[in-house]
């Protein structure tokens, strides 16, 4: 168990050590060669630019729930959604 634990210890620093900004994923020439032509002639697509893209701000994601028939939801279901707060599943900010 200790050198299990040393092991993960070890790991950790050694992610800790080489932590990198995370890389631009908008690369131009790429944007451009992975589009395929529209298939109606005079029709002309238009891409956003890479500010565009960089300044958008980030989803929120939230908790899904269980969507049930009618027959089959749980009593007092919608009751319960209805008061029940937003919760947050995923937040980048913790991720840095």
């Amino acid at each position: 168990m200790k050198v299990k634990s040393f092991a993960t210890s070890i790991l950790a620093l050694a992610t800790l050590a080489h932590a990198q900004d995370v890389p631009k994923t908008w690369n131009e020439a790429a944007m451009k060669s992975g589009i395929l032509n529209p298939p109606v002639e005079g029709v002309a697509i238009t891409r956003v630019t890479p500010e565009y893209y960089y300044r958008m701000p980030e989803r929120v994601l939230f908790r899904p729930y269980p969507v049930y028939g009618s027959k089959f939801e749980p009593k007092g279901y919608l009751e319960r959604l209805a008061l029940a707060e937003p919760e947050v599943i995923f937040d980048p900010a913790q991720l840095k």
